[in-house]
């Protein structure tokens, strides 16, 4: 397989399910919500390795099982994103145990709340930690291997609509965010010479267990929410976790081709169009 040319050659694979077939791909929050569904969706189009990382051994290696057991060999890494080490052996566990990586997806984040009336600087460190510089230092290490391997590669940072600005409750959280994004645009610059692609998804509200305990906790919201917010939504729903995760996978497998340095809006709103939200009264 001539260097670079890893999607191309997929791309020609018509009538083929099976996009993801040779490819080794990492996945940061690999073992629930969004991170979980990726991995799933990927071992299903016949990803020859994923490694997976989260804070939750039992969680981790539960997913782990999942994907074997849909024929993916796997490797799941205990670390926290926010700490460099762990970061760093994410990646070295895909170089050790495959020899290689294809797609990296970083997944992984903390929606911490924080108001710029009440933020503290250690909450806005550890967002920027886990949020920013995680996704920086995994892309590092994560592109020094496939340039060394000459075979071009794909990365996909998962962002979030609040990059706009987001509500006031998540200040640091939309900061980062935007951070991510432009990070995106100068990664992809830095190495479209390499054949690397690196793209990012802009999702609105997505229905994962971390959402639900968001919604319960900081808004004291009762189990039900979600039948609740859903029929107000244009479309009846929010964004499902396993529909996320084909629109990644477009965006990190063949049928996207050359495109990078792209940020995709992915929800059922249009930013800058419409009246926006105003905050309730102060209190």
């Amino acid at each position: 397989m001539s260097p670079g040319k890893w999607w191309n050659v997929q791309a020609t694979m018509k009538g083929s399910a099976r996009t993801f077939d040779h490819l080794i791909c990492v996945v940061t929050g690999g073992t629930q919500g969004v991170g979980e569904a990726v991995a799933t969706h990927f071992a299903k189009q016949g990803a020859a390795g994923i490694v997976i990382c989260g804070r939750n051994i039992d969680r981790g290696n539960a997913v782990r099982q999942t994907l074997e057991d849909l024929g993916t060999p796997t490797r799941f890494v205990l670390a926290n994103i926010d700490k460099e080490q762990d970061c760093c052996a994410v990646i070295e566990e895909a170089g050790e145990a495959f020899g290689r990586v294809d797609v990296l997806i970083n997944a992984a984040g903390t929606t911490l709340r924080t108001s710029i009336l009440d933020f503290q600087s250690s909450d806005v460190d550890y967002i920027f930690a886990v949020n920013v510089r995680g996704p920086m230092i995994l892309m590092r290490e994560a592109i020094a291997i496939m340039r060394e391997n000459g075979n071009g590669g794909s990365i996909v940072n998962v962002s979030s609509v609040v990059a706009q600005g987001g509500p006031p409750f998540l200040c640091a959280y939309s900061a980062s965010k935007a951070a991510l994004e432009t990070l995106t645009r100068n990664a992809a610059y830095a190495v479209v010479r390499d054949q690397i692609r690196v793209n990012a998804i802009s999702p609105g509200e997505i229905d994962t267990p971390g959402q639900h305990a968001a919604r319960k906790s900081f808004h004291r919201e009762p189990e039900d929410w979600l039948a609740r917010v859903e029929p107000e939504q244009p479309f009846g729903r929010i964004i499902k976790s396993a529909e996320l995760a084909r629109a990644i996978a477009f965006l990190a497998g063949p049928d996207s081709g050359l495109m990078t340095g792209a940020v995709v809006h992915f929800d059922q709103s249009v930013p800058g169009a419409g009246l926006s939200p105003i905050p309730p009264p102060n209190r």
